[in-house]
């Protein structure tokens, strides 16, 4: 036990509050003490008899709620869209010269306030699982101080997603000279042009559109009706074991999964720091002396650094699990929703801006470029929060291309307004259709 307690102030010292956390909440630690501070939070009841919280059943109150939200994004909000296209009502009907209808906005606005109320029920739920040290190290980590941001980043998710469903058919109201040019264009493009320009004329430009918005609303259906059914980790009723149940690492990251699919960045945050400080455990096989033994024989030359690591009573193989899920987690974040969902609906509004030029109205280009700054916004702010919590090759080499899709998107906008027929592209520059048609 005196070893045990070492080893917690260690991992204090060393900034790893978690680590300790973990250590302390170990099966050594009185059951009274793990309830009433350090174990799972928990309520007293009428009769003034303290209880446990229910994990499983506040797990389950938990995705419910992220999947209800989910529901509304990925199921009712394209139905809307769809009603809208298809109505003879002109204030809500998409048309090429003034972009989607003005009224629509209500609706969105019910949706965002909708989003408002899943976040803070959600955040409050999650944060109940927390013990009291848990918050502590949140609070230390700047989570809860950056709750208000990652709100205002939802609002904007919210926002674009709706921009980027209705922008399909914003391009087939426009006729099919859009589609005209941009297989005009493409024909000066060598090796892939005679393929893309075969595909594009039997697609059309809105077509096109449409069949990434519609991967990218299969990718938020998939996820979020298989996502819920994973395994529930270690969440266990307080009745079936002894140990106090606690959220593990896959937990936390289901949830994660789920509030970023449900467009709740902050809830999402708070999950995914939660996962990363399981990675900070205790392993009771190990020897307390004989780790802090090795330390002192590596400074003269008996032991190499390798084998410390070895010896170090934390537990490698729950640290490995971590890191592979966490990687698993960002990358299909990364490819799934910000280069799908973000990046590469950005890039085909930027050419339909450059293709619509002079057939579009001044209000319909103005909404055109702010869901692509959404996009854009989106995009880079979940780049560069991933390549922070998962420094490889992987997601290094994945921000390279995102930012060569959003730096191709940019200059497309910049070229409308500098070329002579308002398109351009990476092979040939400024692209004159009338030699070309």
């Amino acid at each position: 036990e005196v070893a045990k307690e070492s080893y917690c102030a260690i991992a204090l010292a060393r900034a790893a509050p978690s680590l300790a956390m973990g250590c302390c909440a170990s099966e050594s630690t009185p059951t009274s003490s793990r309830q009433h501070g350090f174990g799972v939070r928990g309520d007293y009841s009428d009769s003034g008899e303290y209880a446990p919280m229910r994990l499983l059943d506040k797990s389950s109150a938990i995705e419910s709620k992220m999947t209800t939200h989910g529901t509304l994004i990925w199921f009712v909000l394209p139905a809307f869209v769809l009603a809208c296209t298809f109505s003879r009502w002109r204030p809500v009907t998409p048309t090429c010269e003034r972009g989607f209808g003005d009224w629509t906005f209500i609706p969105v606005g019910i949706f965002i306030v909708h989003g408002l109320w899943a976040e803070s029920s959600t955040w409050f739920a999650v944060k109940a699982t927390l013990t009291r040290p848990e918050h502590v190290v949140m609070r230390q980590l700047g989570v809860f101080r950056r709750r208000a941001w990652f709100v205002l980043l939802g609002i904007i998710q919210s926002l674009d997603f709706y921009t980027d469903i209705a922008f399909p058919f914003i391009a087939q109201s426009c006729g099919d000279v859009i589609t005209d040019e941009w297989v005009t264009s493409w024909r000066q493009v060598p090796i892939i042009g005679r393929v893309v320009t075969a595909v594009m004329i039997r697609l059309r430009f809105w077509g096109f559109a449409l069949v990434l918005v519609s991967l990218n609303i299969v990718i938020g259906w998939v996820f979020t009706f298989t996502s819920h059914r994973a395994p529930k980790g270690q969440l266990v009723s307080a009745a079936d074991s002894e140990e106090a149940p606690r959220p593990s690492f896959e937990d936390f990251f289901l949830w994660a999964g789920l509030s970023r699919l449900s467009m709740l960045p902050s809830v999402a945050s708070l999950c995914e720091a939660m996962a990363d400080q399981r990675r900070y455990s205790y392993d009771k096989d190990k020897d307390t002396k004989v780790s802090t033994e090795s330390r002192a024989r590596v400074v003269f030359g008996h032991l190499r650094s390798e084998q410390v690591k070895e010896l170090a009573v934390s537990d490698h193989k729950l640290l490995k699990r971590v890191e592979n899920a966490a990687a698993s987690h960002f990358f299909h974040i990364l490819v799934g929703k910000v280069f799908v969902g973000n990046v590469l609906s950005m890039w085909v509004q930027a050419t339909f801006f450059a293709l619509s030029f002079k057939k579009s109205g001044r209000e319909a280009k103005i909404k055109v470029i702010i869901s692509m700054s959404l996009s854009g916004i989106t995009a880079v702010v979940w780049t560069f929060q991933i390549l922070r919590r998962t420094p490889s090759r992987w997601s290094a080499s994945m921000v390279c291309v995102i930012l060569f899709y959003l730096v191709w998107a940019a200059l497309k906008v910049w070229n409308a307004y500098k070329c002579p027929d308002h398109i351009w592209n990476l092979v040939e520059g400024c692209v004159e259709l009338s030699e070309t048609a």
